[in-house]
Formats: C-alpha cells, structure tokens, sequence
C-alpha cells in the first residue's frame, strides 16, 4: 500500500493528457476511488452499471454485489474516457469470453507503466493495479473504519477473510 500523499502526488502527476501512462494513473485513481475495485470489475464496467448516480456491479471473483455513489473525481475519469463500445474505459472491446486475452494483456500493460510511473513520482512501493486495492484498505483501517465496512468494500465474503488480507499489511 502507498501512503495518501503519495495518492495526492498521483493525482497532480502531469501526464500526457489520453496517453498510456495516463490511462494507467488514472485506472489506478478509479480503483482507488472505487474502494479497491479489482482491475477485473473495472474492465467489464459498463455504462448500464451507472444509474442515479450509483455504479452497481457484481464482484467478477466473489459475485458480490456492490453499490458505490459516483463521486465527481469518478464521473470525471469515466468522461475522460467515454468510449464508443459498451464498456466505461477502452481497455478490452466485445464480450469479455472473447476479451479474455485482451484482459489479460492490458493488466500485464497497465501493471509495466504503474511501475514507471512510480519511478516518475518517486513512490518506492511497486505500484500495481492491486496496489490501490491494498491502499484503500489500508488507509480505510489507519482511518477507524470498522472491518466490516472494509470486508463490504472489498467485497469479501466474510470479515475473516478481511482480517487475513489487513494482517498481511
């Protein structure tokens, strides 16, 4: 996990505005935003995952459902990136069965430019499209948040899973 300034330091870091690295940075930011969200779910987002204001989706791993409020740095990185397929970010097209590949090439992609970028802001963790799974977690815990509102964000299935994940940080 990083640190919160490291997270403001993220957000300030120029990039090329629609470039890869920025897409990287700004997909780190959205999970980060999104509590975690698995790099997984944010691939299969669609734009019907939106409605009033609420991003509604169903954990690719555990099949939990979540709901999260879209925050304005959340609607500003979805229209930054409006596509013209169905998903919210231009990282696979078609059905995911198909994409699967491109999945799995983008995280490989994504994760290359992560740890470029943390050179860039001299952050020393590796940064990783989990890394900012860890982070919210982290600082939700550091914060007082009770473990089952952080098992509920990260879409655990039990509180002891959470604990598990928390006392390896």
């Amino acid at each position: 996990a990083i640190d919160e300034q490291h997270i403001l330091d993220l957000c300030k870091l120029s990039l090329p505005a629609l470039s890869p690295l920025a897409l990287a940075r700004d997909l780190f930011l959205f999970s980060y935003c999104t509590r975690g969200m698995a790099f997984v779910d944010i691939v299969l987002l669609k734009e019907a995952d939106i409605c009033n204001g609420v991003l509604t989706y169903s954990r690719h791993k555990s099949k939990q459902l979540i709901r999260i409020a879209v925050t304005p740095q959340m609607q500003g990185l979805i229209d930054k990136y409006k596509t013209e397929n169905e998903y919210l970010f231009p990282i696979i097209s078609g059905e995911y069965a198909s994409g699967y590949q491109q999945y799995r090439l983008a995280l490989g992609r994504i994760n290359r430019h992560l740890k470029k970028i943390a050179v860039v802001a001299d952050i020393k963790v590796p940064l990783t499209t989990y890394t900012a799974r860890h982070t919210w977690a982290t600082l939700a815990r550091d914060y007082g948040a009770p473990i089952s509102v952080i098992s509920a964000g990260l879409g655990h299935t039990s509180e002891e899973m959470t604990r598990v994940y928390l006392k390896d940080f």
